[in-house]
């Protein structure tokens, strides 16, 4: 954010005519730069002394401290929090993009963990001048992942777990009726889990002992790695838990817990192990935007959240980049541009990814001059370097100096930040010019976090001409003109009156000071600098510029800092024609006149892939946006009614979903009775919802309309569906139905206290199935998506499986080669069947994979082919020859799951081979043959094997 001062100074060496403050700010947003202005008039005498003021400014936020990921283990209440600066500020929470009803506080708590819904949590951070979204956070609950561990707290006695030496199951648990015991260093318990090599992994387990006579030492292990190892003490310890994380190395892990020395028994239950992995949700890169000498090196650090931890792909100009010459990228993703040249300027992104997903950084821009040095990155550096002006005499003294740093500046590079002080102290910054021509004009920034009466102060030859103070001011600019030529002393005094803290507001108790530069009097000074541009496929875009200084100034547009864009030379620039390839160009302006010059910032252009705003939020799903968040739609297409900003749900139930607020609610979306229309009811910060069937019933705010049918909720299935006829009770408002009172069925919209048409926000009364909790419910989301049933919004799943191995004859099909797997969570049922035996030769295996989740996706099938390998033939074998009385009996050699016939004849000339009885398939690789000879004096038999 940033506040621009423009100070006049007539005659100021004589104090005899009155200083004129104007004041024009602008504030740049982290997330979309977007700038938003207002002007103020501030009038001083030579003493300082404010005599008149027109407005006051207001500045957008500003988040200092981005809300954490978190894991939370146990059903207790849970909270995160947010820490932003500026003036009136108010938060929304959201949850997968949609607000959460009543989370309005710097922090949001959950008041237990299992309801948790899956995806991520954010925050929008607003004022009257503009807002800021929070990077997104993942909090997970050991309730949302699955617990790897089979029967954790031995409530099935010995199921699953392997014990040794003295342990066992014994009735002393921390929750249930059971728990495990070993004596100690006589004894372990363990359990192998299937695992995915690579992903990061959460042991947890409780533990509790006792009649320990000397300190015990108690150890824990997964995926054969100590992660776990604690003394306790003598005499024993009620139950506490523990835990750790790993990565797996291999498909089957074991988790084996043992305790050494020390007598006495310890206790182990509720066991988990849970895959904590996840894909990057957010990459920032650190500074944005930075200038570096010819020759100096440019540093990009990265911040990306994802287990395991992400790799990174950098890009530059669009295009891949790979370490080598005077690019190196680190393992932990850090970029270094050395020596670097105007051939590494433009705009770099980076991505994140592991094997959950990917992210991407917004574009950060490097600049290369050959006229300027480079400041270092160290945290302690030269003021001259801090503050960009080496002309300048630098002192400071007070209780303590002022220091050079680079964790808080204007520029992204550097600033100078007053020393630690307390109550009754300053810290002071001086600058001396001296011998300048006149008349001339100083230029800086500054920024303070404080307390009042604690105040950062500025005076130019002992007189005083501003100061600022409180929690969170934000970057102002400050221009003071027609300085008289000669020497001038600058001094900036950051004053601490007291040690206490009567607000409770966290504060730096700091004051900075950055961008120093002298130029003549009438050098351009820019006053609103071009703002980000978001624009439809064909439309136009308009960046421009404001600045101040002595006519003519004159004005050259940039493409990416690098390319000039030869005769756009006017204080706006408009862009014509636009397409989706325009996005993320940078366009910036040299603004000069014969005094000096002004660079101003970069400014970017989106451009969407449409020539109008899609009518709803079914139109932007359909073409191919499917995150949840709020978009911009126009029902009535152009030239209607202005677009609408509106939250767009498109993670349940097929997607494509539109927050049904006062505004949508009046649009031709749903005040066209020709269009047939489906109603969600979302209960805010989860994932259950209630869907009507589809009518062409309009929506009202102010009466109810009675819809029977089918109705369906989300079910641990996927979604599930009831009845409802017509009953005794009846909507209020909106669409709803019910089959009466008491336990029936109902999606029944009764009352109004909790209405809130401009955030599409209702109370439902459901008593079965009760997803609600079975009776009537506040924040509760409408959304409705318009003439198409969610059967038509299914995704297909695609199942990953590839020809098995080849087997040999007689092996029966197992898991090695019924091992499909799908993209999601489902079913399988093969054809043939495991165990089943099959012929030699190509034979094909078939899978029907039916999807848990129903609402959103289909069923499909997939197939294989299968090599049965045909066995080495080998003859049978004739042995154990018997003559018993009329009857010849005979043994022979088989191979088992062939097929013979058994042969005989009386002469071998001629041979008049007959069959005896049917085939034999042996079972067994020998086989007993009895037959009747009959009054021939000879028989003759033979073995066949057929083909």
């Amino acid at each position: 954010m940033a506040l621009v001062y423009i100070v006049t100074l007539d005659n100021f060496q004589m104090h005899t005519n009155r200083l004129t403050i104007y004041l024009t700010s602008f504030c740049l947003l982290a997330t979309n730069a977007k700038v938003f202005a207002q002007q103020s008039a501030y009038m001083y005498d030579p003493s300082g002394n404010t005599i008149a003021m027109a407005t006051t400014a207001s500045f957008p936020p500003l988040i200092e401290t981005q809300p954490q990921n978190q894991l939370f283990q146990s059903n207790a209440g849970e909270s995160f929090a947010v820490f932003a600066n500026g003036a009136g500020l108010s938060y929304q929470w959201l949850s997968n993009g949609m607000a959460i009803l009543g989370a309005t506080g710097d922090t949001f708590s959950l008041a237990n963990a299992s309801t948790i819904p899956p995806g991520s949590f954010s925050v929008i951070v607003s004022n009257i001048s503009g807002s800021v979204t929070s990077a997104p956070v993942v909090i997970w609950s050991s309730n949302a992942l699955a617990n790897l561990i089979a029967n954790p707290g031995f409530e099935s006695g010995t199921n699953g777990w392997l014990f040794t030496g003295d342990s066992g199951v014994t009735a002393s648990p921390h929750t249930g009726n059971w728990s495990a015991y070993v004596n100690i260093a006589a004894g372990t318990i363990g359990q192998t889990v299937a695992t995915v090599p690579g992903d990061i992994y959460l042991v947890s387990f409780w533990l509790s002992a006792n009649g320990f006579s000397s300190s015990a030492t108690i150890t824990a292990s997964f995926c054969n790695t100590n992660g776990f190892a604690k003394s306790y003490g003598s005499g024993g310890f009620g139950y506490v838990q523990e835990s750790f994380s790993v990565q797996a190395t291999a498909t089957n892990s074991p988790f084996i817990f043992t305790g050494v020395m020390g007598g006495g028994t310890y206790f182990l239950d509720d066991v988990s192990v849970l895959d904590v992995s996840t894909p990057p949700l957010s990459v920032v890169i650190s500074p944005p935007e930075q200038l570096v000498g010819g020759g100096s090196n440019a540093i990009f650090s990265v911040t990306a959240n994802g287990t395991p931890s992400p790799v990174y792909q950098w890009h530059f100009n669009g295009a891949s980049l790979v370490s080598g010459g005077n690019i190196l990228i680190s393992s932990n993703g850090n970029l270094t541009v050395s020596n670097a040249t105007p051939a590494n300027e433009g705009l770099y992104t980076v991505t994140a990814s592991n094997a959950y997903g990917a992210a991407s950084s917004e574009v950060a821009v490097l600049s290369v001059s050959t006229n300027i040095v480079s400041i270092s990155t160290n945290s302690n550096i030269p003021l001259p370097v801090a503050l960009d002006n080496a002309y300048l005499i630098w002192t400071t003294g007070g209780s303590a100096p002022w220091f050079g740093q680079t964790q808080i500046s204007e520029d992204g590079l550097g600033s100078a930040r007053s020393g630690g002080i307390y109550g009754g102290q300053q810290s002071w910054l001086q600058a001396v010019a001296t011998n300048m021509a006149g008349p001339f004009q100083l230029s800086f920034w500054w920024n303070v976090s404080s307390q009042s009466p604690d105040a950062l102060s500025f005076s130019i030859d002992g007189t005083n001409i501003s100061s600022i103070s409180g929690t969170s001011g934000g970057w102002q600019q400050v221009v003071v003109t027609n300085l008289a030529a000669g020497t001038h002393t600058f001094i900036w005094t950051y004053t601490k009156q007291s040690n206490d803290n009567p607000t409770g507001i966290p504060f730096a108790d700091s004051g900075w000071v950055d961008e120093v530069t002298l130029n003549p009097a009438g050098a351009p000074i820019i006053t609103a600098q071009p703002v980000n541009q978001s624009v439809l496929t064909g439309s136009n875009a308009t960046f421009s510029v404001i600045a101040v200084g002595t006519p003519p100034l004159n004005y050259q547009w940039w493409l990416n800092r690098t390319n000039l864009l030869v005769g756009l030379t006017n204080a706006s620039l408009t862009i014509t024609q636009t397409t989706p390839a325009m996005s993320g160009s940078a366009y910036s302006v040299v603004i000069t006149n014969p005094l000096g010059s002004a660079v101003s910032q970069t400014a970017l252009l989106t451009v969407y892939p449409f020539s109008y705003w899609p009518t709803s939020a079914l139109a932007w799903y359909n073409s191919g946006y499917v995150s949840d968040g709020v978009y911009t739609i126009d029902p009535d297409g152009p030239g209607g009614q202005p677009p609408i900003k509106v939250s767009c749900l498109m993670s349940l139930a097929g997607g494509g979903w539109t927050a049904l607020t006062a505004a949508v609610a009046n649009s031709v979306l749903n005040t066209n009775t020709h269009t047939s229309r489906a109603y969600l009811y979302v209960q805010n910060s989860t994932s259950l919802y209630y869907r009507t069937p589809l009518s062409q019933l309009v929506w009202s705010w102010n009466t109810g309309k009675d819809l029977d049918g089918t109705y369906y909720y989300s079910s641990s299935s996927g979604e599930a569906g009831f009845q409802i006829a017509s009953g005794s009770e009846h909507q209020l408002y909106g669409v709803g139905g019910s089959s009466g009172g008491g336990s029936s069925y109902k999606c029944l919209i009764a009352y109004t206290s909790c209405e809130d048409s401009n955030n599409a926000q209702v109370e439902i009364c459901q008593d079965k199935p009760g997803i609600f909790g079975g009776a009537c419910q506040c924040g509760v989301t409408v959304y409705f998506r318009e003439n198409q049933p969610v059967t038509q919004q299914l995704g297909v799943p695609i199942v990953i499986w590839t020809n098995p191995a080849p087997i040999g004859y007689g092996t029966a099909l197992g898991y090695s080669q019924l091992n499909a797997s799908a993209t999601v969570s489902g079913n399988y049922a093969y054809f043939p069947t495991i165990g089943s035996v099959l012929s030699a030769g190509t034979n094909l295996l078939s899978v029907a994979f039916t999807p848990i989740d129903t609402a959103d996706y289909s069923n499909t099938t997939a197939t294989v082919n299968l090599v049965v390998t045909a066995p080495a033939l080998v003859p049978p074998a004739i042995q154990n020859v018997q003559l018993i009385g009329n009857s010849f009996m005979f043994t022979w050699n088989g191979m088992t799951n062939q097929t013979y016939q058994i042969q005989s004849t009386a002469s071998l000339n001629p041979a008049n081979w007959t069959n005896i009885s049917g085939t034999i398939t042996p079972t067994n690789s020998t086989m007993t043959v009895s037959a009747t000879i009959g009054t021939n004096t000879q028989q003759f038999f033979r073995v066949v094997l057929l083909p």
